[in-house]
C-alpha cells in the first residue's frame, strides 16, 4: 500500500519509509513531525487510485514521480486541507513549483495594504 513519504511536507507516495530523495537525510535530526491530517490511510488510498488513473502529470505530460495535489488548499496553512477537495496528479516538479508560487503569491497578498 503506497503512503507519503515519511519527510514532513513530502508528497512523494512510497511503499513504506521515505522517497529516494529523503531516504538517508534524516541522520543527526529529530524524530520527524506526526504526519500532518491529509496523510490518512483513506486520503493514501483516494490519492493513489487518482494517480493510477491519470498515469501522467496534468501540466507537463510526465510520467515520472507523480503525486497527487489538492486543487483548492491553502499555502499559508498547509496542515489545513478539505479531504473532499478535488485532486490534480502532478509531477513532483510541478508541484514543487505550483506549491511555491501559491506560497509567493499568499505571502505577497498578505502584505498588501
Amino acid at each position: 500500500m503506497l503512503r507519503p513519504c515519511l519527510r514532513p511536507g513530502c508528497p512523494q507516495l512510497v511503499e513504506g519509509g521515505y522517497c529516494e530523495r529523503h531516504a538517508g537525510t534524516t541522520r543527526g535530526r529529530r524524530t520527524p513531525r506526526p504526519p500532518g491530517p491529509w496523510q490518512t490511510s483513506r486520503w493514501t488510498a483516494r490519492a493513489a487510485a487518482v494517480v493510477r488513473k491519470a498515469g501522467r502529470c496534468q501540466q507537463c505530460g510526465s510520467t515520472h514521480q507523480l503525486v497527487a495535489h489538492h486543487v483548492t488548499f491553502d499555502p499559508l496553512r498547509s496542515n489545513v486541507v478539505d479531504a473532499s477537495s478535488p485532486l490534480q496528479v502532478l509531477c513532483t516538479t510541478c508541484h514543487q513549483k505550483l506549491h511555491r508560487q501559491a506560497e509567493h503569491n499568499a505571502r505577497r497578498a498578505a502584505t498588501k495594504p
